[in-house]
């Protein structure tokens, strides 16, 4: 984590920072202020990493159900774990279906998903638009359908995720679904993640955390 992003727990509507070594579950809602920044493994295979000034809500951190989370405004970073991962990013505007490895979505007024590698399907009501490795399109608000992909330029490349850059993921996704324990009445999802620790599964139950 960078600065101090804050989460609000499902349970019990508590506000606290968001710290390392903690678990956060199914419809807990994160939110990141100027200077903020979270990063995120969920047990489906998924990465997220989100930018400042952002909120997501946790609907699924994936294994039975897809992963999935809920915006009305921020951006997120995504990175696929292997290839049975997935991740759909819904907003009012549309759904970003993450299959590919990388994609940043960007919600506000507007909706812009922009493809780094793999692939990106963008869809409401009104459409569907089909993004591969190097393209990107918009929603430009309520009761539009998402533009016609075009090839994204240099300068439509972001870096801002590259600050946040955890460590063994893929090792640490792989120890915690081989760990078979009951779920606990609100299934622990993702984990908080920095470049300065290793991730690890807790010993208790499928949950996740860093340490």
């Amino acid at each position: 984590v960078t600065g101090a992003p804050m989460v609000k727990a499902s349970a019990d509507g508590k506000r606290d920072k968001l710290k390392l070594q903690q678990m956060v579950y199914e419809g807990d809602v994160i939110k990141t202020n100027r200077g903020d920044k979270a990063a995120i493994a969920f047990v489906g295979g998924a990465e997220m990493r989100i930018n400042e000034n952002s909120e997501f809500a946790v609907e699924s951190g994936g294994g039975s159900r897809p992963t999935s989370v809920f915006t009305k405004g921020g951006e997120a970073w995504t990175r696929l774990l292997h290839g049975k991962a997935g991740m759909n990013i819904r907003s009012p505007l549309a759904v970003a279906a993450v299959r590919g490895t990388e994609a940043d979505i960007d919600v506000a007024a507007r909706m812009t998903v922009k493809v780094y590698e793999g692939l990106v399907d963008v869809q409401n009501q009104h459409g569907l638009q089909s993004l591969r490795a190097g393209m990107m399109t918009e929603v430009g608000g309520p009761g539009q359908a998402p533009d016609s992909p075009r090839t994204m330029s240099p300068s439509d490349f972001k870096t801002w995720q590259q600050g946040l850059t955890p460590t063994d993921i893929d090792k640490s996704i792989e120890r915690l679904n081989g760990v078979q324990r009951p779920r606990p009445a609100r299934h622990p999802l993702p984990r908080v993640a920095d470049s300065r620790h290793t991730l690890r599964p807790r010993a208790g139950g499928k949950g996740d955390e860093v340490t």
